[in-house]
């Protein structure tokens, strides 16, 4: 297995970027004078080591959904849920959709704590609480 893995970077040239595609276009054409500038083409190195911290990072990680029809906020999430946790080591919250979070533990045993003592609510609103796998998929 190689220990890295080389990323290219891809962007729409600045000639596209208007009307990228119409219904009826044909795309082989329009990418025979699809062109990458050398700053648009520059390789990223992801070594191997950093995945597996990452998937590590993730494992104690939960997903929270927020039920509502108002949009919740990123800093109110933190602020409210990190202290009402117990302020949990390496706690940290990303956003990755509409109402949608990622909870991050430091420790597997805050995440276990706080995934066993739902339900959670924010702002009056359910928390739905699920770990997160490595076979999931996040609408």
């Amino acid at each position: 297995m190689r220990p890295w893995i080389t990323v290219l970077l891809y962007y729409y040239p600045s000639s596209m970027s208007d009307d990228i595609c119409s219904p009826g276009d044909d795309l082989s054409l329009r990418f025979k004078t699809f062109h990458l500038t050398n700053a648009e083409s520059t390789e990223v190195t992801i070594v191997e080591d950093d995945i597996k911290l990452s998937e590590a990072e993730c494992r104690r990680s939960l997903i929270g959904k927020v039920v509502s029809s108002k949009m919740a906020n990123l800093h109110g999430i933190r602020n409210t849920m990190g202290p009402l946790w117990g302020n949990p080591s390496g706690f940290k919250v990303v956003e990755i959709g509409d109402n949608l979070y990622q909870f991050v533990f430091g420790l597997e045993e805050d995440l276990v704590r706080v995934f066993a003592g739902k339900p959670w609510f924010f702002n009056n609103s359910f928390l739905i609480l699920t770990k997160w796998h490595t076979e999931m998929k996040v609408r």
